[in-house]
């Protein structure tokens, strides 16, 4: 797998995310009898395994695809982590309240577009051109999934927190408005959802993410890291990457989006977790959490996003 070319090694997941039931191929190692071995592979994802007596031939995905040793596994469906309506998580249960308005707002906690129930408040970062803080979440926690269909211009779209479902209104819990975001494109790939809100005080937000503190830097995700997220449903929990440079299919509800260059880890999360911030050893930034199922996270590389949205997690880059 190492000495793979990258040309080659789309290729080979192009053809796999092609066959039937597959919904997500990355970088793994292989797990034989239950243990996970040291063999690097290309892991499968699909919802539901089907025994290989009900599947067509052509469905089949060989012990050994193009000259790279594979391994299946099922996930469940892998959903953008911001439920719509009854779906959402109510967060009332948790250790730390985080569905409450809270000022200074830190990271890990209820936010969200008007439009949107609720989603998690991921850090405050900074402008690398301004300086000026700036708070980062997701596209669908902030931007309603890139859908204005109003017009309105971006530093006149609210961001409450909290958000609706835990009470939030547009005239008490304005912290922010809009400032950027990257679209989303359900007729191509995608490698993030994320988007910026500008705080309307400064001194609403602070730098702290709940029961974690603040980012030292930022890091490159890597296959057994140990990584930990505080989200706005769910709480702080922990877990491993799994999966590196993986593509996958994901239900926004309303359509289906395909992104490439995806982490997966074994972190819990729930509807509502969105935006999270996922941290790795020494409280380095790590990844954007975004989607999931009941037995995996999904998240995007932070480095090539702070990169593609102009952002740094330290004030003293300026």
């Amino acid at each position: 797998m190492q000495d793979l070319p990258r040309s080659r090694y789309r290729q080979i997941k192009g053809a796999l995310m092609k066959m039937p039931n597959v919904i997500g191929v990355g970088k793994g190692f292989k797990t034989t009898d239950g243990l996970e071995t040291d063999q690097e592979c290309l892991v499968v994802l699909v919802e539901k395994k089907v025994a290989l007596a009900d599947l067509p031939r052509s469905a089949r995905i060989p012990p050994l695809f193009r000259g790279q040793v594979t391994d299946v596994v099922e996930v469940g469906r892998i959903k953008a982590l911001h439920p719509k309506g009854s779906e959402a998580v109510d967060a009332r249960e948790a250790p730390v309240a985080r569905n409450v308005r809270i000022r200074p707002a830190p990271g890990g906690v209820s936010i969200g577009h008007p439009e949107v129930t609720a989603g998690t408040l991921g850090a405050v970062v900074w402008n690398q051109e301004t300086g000026e803080m700036l708070i980062l979440s997701n596209n669908h926690v902030l931007a309603d999934s890139s859908t204005l269909e109003s017009g309105m211009p971006l530093n006149k779209v609210p961001i409450l927190q909290p958000g609706v479902f835990d009470g939030g209104q547009i005239e008490e819990d304005t912290i922010a408005t809009l400032y950027r975001f990257i679209p989303l494109h359900p007729g191509g790939l995608n490698r993030f959802d994320a988007a910026l809100a500008k705080p309307l005080n400064p001194a609403d937000v602070t730098s702290e993410i709940l029961e974690i503190g603040t980012i030292s830097a930022v890091a490159d995700p890597e296959l057994r890291m140990q990584v930990r997220k505080s989200g706005r449903s769910s709480g702080l929990t922990s877990g491993r990457i799994i999966l590196t440079d993986a593509d996958l299919e994901v239900d926004y509800g309303a359509f289906l989006l395909t992104f490439t260059e995806q982490v997966i880890s074994s972190i819990l999360s729930r509807g509502g977790d969105s935006g999270s911030v996922i941290v790795g050893p020494n409280n380095t930034a790590v990844g954007l959490l975004f989607a999931g199922s009941d037995v995996i996270t999904a998240f995007c590389p932070m480095r090539p996003l702070a990169e593609k949205l102009g952002f740094s997690f330290s004030q003293r880059d300026f």
